[in-house]
């Protein structure tokens, strides 16, 4: 072997130490024993244009290379090889599941939306199974290609007015913002019942579309919701129409739906039963009375512009046209005969 070649197996000690050795102990008549390293070596220049020497601090009289401690280092190496969050036994800060609030704080550097709140997540590879309710989805593209574990439906019963905010970042999930017992809130799409929650039922709803829906028929308001302030819209209904709102949710549950109560229209110029048109209908069975010099005459209370007008006609001289102009209830009186 040329100097050249052991300089540069020297260099990776672990896989040309064998080559080392037994060209410099084990071909001298074969009457040497191979030469075992165990634990400390120590290349040193010799200053002289010849291959560095080793010194070694334990050598046996038996044994074989094959069986010293590069092995072991070799080993060592493949564990600091294994990402340290996908680890068996992580419990620290930073491990998958751990609570966050930027990816900064996570060993695997993707702080991902769960229904319960931020969590570090935890590596995958495409394709390769997840936690139940999670999807191995790309969490990235530049410079790097990585995926995750990302919760299929993690903003599920958040208050919502739009299908768009119930949709969360990687998740391929289908979600709607549906009506629940007059709180809208946000549902995951399934087709069966295994896509859905524990707690939840794969219904069908408008559209022909399914979607998981709470056992009761309504989203409560966990700790997520109330923290972030998320609203949503609502309605409140009655026998004159529905009229839509505005909700929170709060430590005690949904808050109350803010927003008119439907009501029978009124001469306002307002849309009292929300039904889009402003004062139709209005009806008054009280007479009203249209006076002058004349006399005065009875009208009928009608709505314009908001406001109560009196219709009808007012009274007039009296001519010969066999009506009652000033509304006395005589015709004619007090005109000349002809």
């Amino acid at each position: 072997m040329s100097a050249r070649c052991r300089m540069h197996c020297l260099k990776s000690l672990q896989p040309c130490l064998v080559v080392v050795l037994l060209t410099a102990f084990g071909c001298g008549g074969g009457s040497t024993p191979p030469l075992l390293v165990t634990d400390a070596y120590e290349a040193k220049d010799t200053g002289k244009d010849t291959l560095p020497y080793l010194e070694v601090s334990d050598v046996a009289a038996e044994g074989s290379v094959a069986d010293a401690a590069p092995r072991e280092m070799e080993q060592e190496a493949v564990l600091m090889d294994v990402p340290e969050e996908t680890q068996s036994g992580c419990n620290t800060p930073g491990c998958p599941g751990w609570p966050c609030e930027s990816n900064d704080e996570c060993l695997y550097p993707f702080c991902l939306e769960t229904t319960t709140g931020k969590e570090c997540a935890q590596s995958c590879t495409e394709g390769a199974p997840c936690p139940p309710g999670y999807s191995c989805e790309r969490v990235a593209s530049f410079p790097d290609v990585m995926f995750a574990c990302v919760q299929k439906a993690p903003r599920t019963c958040q208050p919502c007015k739009t299908d768009e905010e119930c949709v969360p970042e990687y998740s391929t999930t289908r979600m709607f913002c549906l009506n629940m017992k007059q709180l809208y809130a946000c549902a995951q799409a399934c087709e069966q019942q295994g896509d859905c929650q524990s707690g939840f039922v794969c219904s069908d709803i408008e559209g022909g579309e399914k979607a998981c829906l709470p056992v009761d028929g309504q989203c409560g308001c966990t700790e997520k919701y109330v923290k972030s302030g998320a609203k949503g819209k609502c309605v409140n209904t009655n026998q004159y129409g529905t009229c839509p709102g505005e909700y929170a949710c709060t430590a005690a549950g949904p808050g109350k739906c803010a927003g008119p109560i439907p009501a029978p229209e009124e001469c306002n110029a307002i849309d009292d039963n929300c039904d889009g048109q402003t004062d139709e209908g209005f009806v008054s069975s009280e007479p009203c009375d249209l006076t002058n010099v004349y006399g005065t005459c009875k009208g009928v209370r009608v709505c314009l512009h908001g406001q109560e007008i009196c219709q009808g006609s007012y009274p007039v001289p009296e001519v010969c046209n066999g009506i009652d102009d000033n509304c006395d209830g005589k015709t004619d009186e007090g005109s000349p005969d002809l």
